[in-house]
C-alpha cells in the first residue's frame, strides 16, 4: 500500500502552489459569483452594497490567475492516468485552457466595467486602483458590460461541467484524477499507471 500512495505523492499529484493557487481561485469565485448576480437583490433587501468586495475579490482572482499562469507555464502539470481515452485527454486540456482564460478575462472584463463607473475602484478600501479610460456612455463601456455578462455565465457553465467530470472520475471511474489536485491530508486510494506526457 505505501509504494501506491509513495507514487501517487511523486508522480500523480500536482504541487503544493499549484493546488493552493486551485482552491484558492475556486473559492474566490464561488464567492464572487453569486455576489455579482445577487448583489442588487440583497442590496434591495438588505441594505448591503456588496459591489466594492466584489470588485475587489475579482481584483484577487485576477492577480492571482496570472500568477498561477506563470507558475503553470514554468512547471510541468503530472500526466494522466493511462486508463483515459484520447477523447478526455482532449477534453481536459481544452478545459483546462478555456479555464485560464476565464479566469483572466472575466475580472478583466470587470475592471474595465469597474473604469467607467461613477465611483473610485479600490481594493478592499486599502489600495487605489487605476481605472482604463473609459467613460460611462461609450461603445468600450457598453462592450465590457456585456462581455463580463457572457464571460460570467460562461464560466458557471464550466465549472458546472468541470464538477461533474471530477466526481465522474472519482465515483465512476475510480481512477487518480482528483486525487491529484487534492491536498496531502485529503487524498487517499490507490494510484493508477500514468500517462507519459502530461495534460
Amino acid at each position: 500500500m505505501l509504494p501506491l500512495v509513495r507514487e501517487l505523492d511523486e508522480v500523480q499529484r500536482y504541487d503544493g502552489v499549484a493546488i493552493a493557487f486551485h482552491w484558492a481561485i475556486a473559492l474566490l469565485i464561488a464567492v464572487n459569483w453569486p455576489i455579482g448576480h445577487f448583489g442588487e437583490t440583497i442590496e434591495a433587501r438588505l441594505g448591503l452594497n456588496l459591489v466594492p468586495f466584489h470588485k475587489s475579490i475579482g481584483l484577487t482572482v485576477l492577480a492571482l490567475s496570472i500568477l498561477r499562469l506563470v507558475w503553470r507555464l514554468s512547471h510541468r502539470p503530472p500526466p494522466l492516468p493511462l486508463s483515459i481515452s484520447r477523447w478526455r485527454a482532449r477534453a481536459a486540456r481544452f478545459t483546462h485552457a478555456a479555464f485560464y482564460v476565464l479566469i483572466i478575462a472575466l475580472p478583466l472584463t470587470g475592471w474595465l466595467r469597474a473604469s467607467a463607473g461613477r465611483y473610485p475602484l479600490t481594493w478592499f478600501g486599502l489600495l487605489d486602483v487605476p481605472k482604463f479610460p473609459i467613460a460611462r456612455q461609450s461603445a468600450e463601456a457598453a462592450l465590457a458590460i456585456g462581455a463580463h455578462k457572457f464571460l460570467a455565465w460562461t464560466m458557471l457553465t464550466l465549472v458546472v461541467v468541470h464538477v461533474a467530470a471530477a466526481l465522474h472520475h472519482h465515483l465512476k471511474l475510480k481512477d487518480a484524477v482528483l486525487l491529484r489536485m487534492l491536498p496531502k491530508r485529503a487524498r487517499s486510494g490507490q494510484a493508477p499507471h500514468v500517462r507519459q506526457r502530461g495534460n
